[in-house]
């Protein structure tokens, strides 16, 4: 496979508005914006400063994220040190830590907010179909080192922790349009609304892009490619939708209930040869959190379907998993350098794999 370069989209159009807030005077100026001290909670489940992280540890905060010039989650994980990131199609994504990362790279828990988005049994993380935007992220953990003393299984090579913004913090609407090379075009809309003890977020997008260059004449050595191994290369469509309701404030337990949806299409590369995934492919997710001082509890749903025949040897294959899991973990002060950290998590997972009825 020749080398790819990763695409640049340029921005064409963005509209972002935000609601005055009650206590704001007409002609007052805007306050600037302020930045603290930069906390994690990956490596001990507790939030504490990265100089007092047990491992090995960084932070893409929010500052990088809006400086960032790029489009998806590779790119912007690309500068991170111990890192290595691939990818190898217009859809298809692989990061790992503490290592070289491969095709269908299953070494690498990723978390969204703490809720596991790596899929059981086929061991891998659809970047391009995780429902939320680059701009709803308030900071990426990326915890370089095994996870699996915290996080349980998946956790081999390390731990990516995806947080997001609150609905509080996207307070108003945006629209934006914008497109790029390799025939790139995007659109979104997000609006977000809080009052006293309410607040939501809703948001969608879409994303076009056209198949990346290969050479199917020749393999990367300069030996010809055999005729079994030439396919058509294909681009990727992207439809997204989240949702995100909160009840409670800072001072309160807070509920939160969350809805995704991110379909794709394109190439995926495995050990088993490239695969066409179609037009209806998605994952989504439904979610409820109860978040108080010492205590934090999720009850979540994943589910993955889709098809997405070999171009290789023709096999079709339909597969569908559906995974239900519980968990809680609480956390308690012990001196002023110590903390105490339990909890316990159940997780069920079904499948439905067209090649293993």
């Amino acid at each position: 496979m020749s080398r790819l370069r990763y695409p640049i989209a340029a921005a064409l159009l963005v509209v972002q508005f935000a609601r005055e807030g009650s206590g704001q005077q007409a002609g007052d100026p805007k306050p600037k914006p302020t930045f603290s001290e930069t906390t994690e909670v990956t490596a001990s489940r507790v939030e504490e400063s990265i100089a007092q992280a047990p491992v090995s540890i960084s932070v893409i905060d929010q500052r990088q994220i809006d400086a960032a010039a790029g489009a998806n989650y590779a790119d912007l994980l690309r500068g991170v040190p111990g890192v290595n990131v691939v990818q190898t199609s217009a859809r298809d994504i692989g990061i790992r830590t503490r290592g070289s990362s491969g095709v269908a790279e299953h070494r690498q828990l990723t978390l969204m907010d703490g809720r596991s988005i790596y899929l059981d049994f086929y061991g891998i993380v659809l970047w391009d179909a995780m429902p939320v935007r680059l701009d709803e992220i308030s900071q990426i953990e990326i915890q370089r080192g095994p996870g699996s003393a915290l996080w349980g299984p998946n956790a081999l090579s390390g731990v990516i922790n995806v947080r997001t913004k609150s609905p509080r913090e996207l307070d108003g609407g945006m629209i934006s349009v914008r497109a790029g090379d390799r025939g790139t075009r995007e659109a979104s809309i997000r609006w977000a609304d809080a009052f006293e003890q309410f607040s939501y977020k809703a948001s969608a997008s879409y994303l076009e892009q056209d198949a990346w260059p290969r050479d199917d004449a020749l393999l990367p050595d300069g030996t010809p490619t055999p005729l079994a191994y030439h396919f058509q290369n294909r681009g990727t469509k992207q439809p997204k939708m989240d949702l995100r309701l909160d009840w409670g404030a800072d001072s309160t337990p807070l509920w939160s209930f969350k809805l995704g949806y991110g379909g794709t299409t394109g190439i995926f590369h495995s050990r088993l040869g490239p695969f066409l995934v179609q037009p209806g492919t998605y994952t989504g997710f439904a979610e409820v959190d109860f978040n108080t001082l010492a205590m934090e509890t999720k009850v979540y749903w994943n589910r993955l379907h889709g098809d997405a025949p070999n171009l290789i040897n023709g096999l079709d294959f339909s597969f569908g998993t559906d995974t239900y899991a519980a968990e809680t973990t609480g956390h308690r002060a012990i001196g002023s350098n110590q903390a105490l950290v339990y909890g316990g998590d159940l997780r069920f997972t079904r499948f439905n794999l067209s090649i293993a009825p």
